[in-house]
Formats: structure tokens, sequence, C-alpha cells
């Protein structure tokens, strides 16, 4: 035979499937293309990388992990802005805290020959994380044993914000204050123009009050946007006029100095036209002891019959002032005695960092947008991963 005219040509799968459809044996066509498939296939995947099967099993349980802690905390991220969004915009007042008729009454009775003693925190110096964890180390001194109450000289929040206040507020209510305390309201807290004050009234009760203690009279002032407005004092004067007899003393409680550190009024605690001005009303008036902070030092001096205590503290340009004063004022019949108590700066103790509690969601997201992208790259790529069916091998 020539020209190979006596061989078979080679058959294909698909011909051989058409040759066994036309002579009605289909089940085996279709047997062989099956057949062919799978040969095919596992040639396919025997020129990949194979994994090891022990590895591949722990990069698809760790790619599990991923995804569920992942897609946890992608459920978890809204719930948690919506709580911080409840907790730090709540202006509730606190137990203990404010200048209302509620705080007053929890005051424990005194007779007038009782002796007694209080405590007075000039400047807070804002509520943020260093502040607070200075302001409990003071606390925890203020509520030693025969300390009636506490007075605060202002500075609470850092901003005139609702939410400032709400994180104020969230901070003083964590440290639940055990004996009645009474807030005079500082720049911090009502702003440049009086912008916070309804945040104030809100959270305090009052800007101003006052109220009478065993032989004593206790002021709590607002001098935080710089100047009494004419009725509070109007109500100054007409206190100070009609305090029942049996007072023997007359404290009171404000945010800003009246004089500065030279004993010279400056714009930046009063106007200057006031300052002779209530000088004249306390001395008149009969006020013992004027508390303030504001100045971020510590200062004592006196006119005619009024002391003056700045109690600032923190101050970054003396050294000498760098504590936050507490001053313990004890009482009896006519001796009046003070306690300074300083406070060295805290390091903070991480309970309630602002920059964890006291960050806008929105903000922070923003900030941090590339890497958020990442995550969300990474956990969709694990959360393929693990719900994708294994690669299982074809047996050879």
């Amino acid at each position: 035979m020539s020209g190979g005219a006596g061989l078979r040509p080679a058959r294909t799968a698909a011909s051989v499937f058409r040759y066994h459809e036309r002579t009605g044996s289909t089940g085996r066509g279709r047997e062989l293309r099956n057949h062919h498939s799978a040969i095919h296939d596992q040639q396919s995947k025997g020129s990949q990388v194979m994994w090891h099967p022990r590895l591949a099993a722990g990069a698809r349980a760790a790619a599990r992990v991923f995804a569920v802690a992942g897609w946890l905390a992608v459920i978890a991220a809204p719930l948690a802005a919506w709580r911080y969004t409840s907790l730090f915009e709540r202006l509730d007042p606190v137990p203990n805290v404010g200048n209302t008729d509620e705080v007053i009454g929890r005051l424990r009775p005194c007779a007038p020959d009782e002796p007694f003693a209080f405590a007075v925190l000039g400047d807070i110096n804002n509520l943020d994380s260093r502040g607070m964890t200075n302001f409990k180390a003071a606390l925890r001194r203020a509520q030693e044993p025969g300390v009636r109450f506490l007075l605060l000289g202002g500075d609470l929040c850092g901003h005139t914000t609702r939410r400032a206040y709400g994180f104020g507020l969230a901070q003083l209510r964590a440290v639940a204050p055990a004996i009645p305390t009474f807030i005079a309201p500082g720049n911090h807290d009502l702003g440049v123009t009086g912008e916070g004050k309804e945040f104030f009234l809100r959270a305090f009760g009052r800007d101003y009050a006052s109220f009478l203690y065993g032989n004593s009279l206790f002021l709590l002032l607002n001098n935080g946007t710089y100047m009494l407005d004419a009725g509070q004092f109007a109500w100054l004067e007409r206190t100070l006029a009609g305090r029942p007899p049996g007072v023997r003393h007359v404290f009171a409680i404000a945010h800003r100095p009246i004089v500065d550190y030279l004993e010279m009024p400056t714009r930046y605690h009063l106007d200057p036209d006031e300052f002779p001005v209530l000088v004249n009303l306390f001395e008149r008036g009969g006020v013992d002891f004027l508390f303030t902070g504001h100045s971020h030092g510590n200062r004592r001096y006196r006119a005619g019959r009024t002391t003056y205590l700045v109690l600032g503290g923190r101050s970054k340009d003396r050294p000498d002032d760098a504590y936050l004063p507490l001053v313990v004022v004890r009482v009896s019949g006519e001796r009046v005695e003070e306690e300074f108590v300083p406070i060295a700066p805290q390091r903070e103790d991480g309970s309630m960092l602002e920059e964890y509690l006291g960050v806008d969601p929105a903000g922070w997201a923003r900030e941090h947008a590339r890497g958020l992208g990442v995550f969300a790259v990474l956990l969709l790529a694990a959360t393929w991963w693990s719900l994708r069916r294994p690669m299982r091998s074809t047996p050879g």
C-alpha cells in the first residue's frame, strides 16, 4: 500500500461522540466526552502551583476569622457611633452637682455654732483627659471626712458646644461626687459672647446663686464673660444687704480674678471700671473671701477686709505654680483657717481619654479614609476566599 492509504485516521472525542450518536449509542459517546473533559481539567490543575493541604486549610481558617471579626466591626461601628452621640450630647444634670435648690437641699444640716469645712477648686482647666485625671485626684482629697461640700471655679468644658458639654457631664457622672458640688461658670463654659450659657443653665440650673450654711453666706458669681451684668449686680447688692443677722462670714467664688498677679486690673480679667465698684461692694457687704481661678497661677492677697485667692494652677510660665491647688477652709465661730492642698500634675490614666471618647466619628472616618479603604478590600477578599469551595484534586 502506498501513501498510507491503509492507515485509519485518528478519532477525536467529538467524532467518536458523533459516530455513537448516529449509531444510537449516545450514552457511550457522552461517557467518552466526560472522560476527555476530566482529563483536560486534571491537566490544567496540574499546571498550577498546588498548596499544601494543611497550609491551605490554615490560610482559609485565618481568612474566615478575619472575615467574621471584620463584619462584626462593620456592624458594631454604627452602633458605637450612635451610642457616642447619645452619650456625649446628653445634658442631663449630674447628681450632687449644680446650683439648684435640689443640690442645696442635699447639704448636711449645720447649726449656726457648729464647726464645718468646705473645699474650693479654683479652676478645673477643662475635663479633657489630663484635666479629668487631675480633677479625680483633687476630688479624692476634697471628699475626705469632715468636708461638707465643694466649690468649683469653672472651666468644666473645653468648648461651648453641646457635645463638649455632654462630654464634660459624662466625665462628672462617671466620678460621681459624693458631696454637694457647686460651680461658678468659667469663660470656657460660657464663651466670649455667652453662647454657652444655655447649655450651662440646662446642666447646672443657675449661673449665679447663694445659700446659707452654718454661720456663713455663700455666693456663686458669674463673671465668665468679663463682667457681672446689671441684673446680677443688683441681685448681689440685695443679697449682701439683706443677709440674716446671724451670718458672720461671707464667701464668694467666681472664675475671673478681679486683679492680676501684680494687683492691677486688666482687660484680660474684668473691666477696669468695674474693679473699684466690686471691691467697695465686697467691703461694704462684709465679704471675707473671694475665690477665683482662670489665670493659671496661684496668689493670695488682701484688699480691705476681703482676702482674694487666685487658684488657677497648671501654669505654663510659672513652674512653682504648676499644680492644681485645692483649698480646704475650716470655719469655727469667728475663726477661719485655710489649708492649701497642692495636687501635683497627674499622668493620664486612660480611663476616659478624649482621644477615644471625644472624637467625631465622621471626622475620624474622613481622616482615616485610606486605611478604611484597605480594610474594606481585605475584608471582601477574606470573605470571598473563606466562602468559596476548596479546590479538590482529581485522582489520576
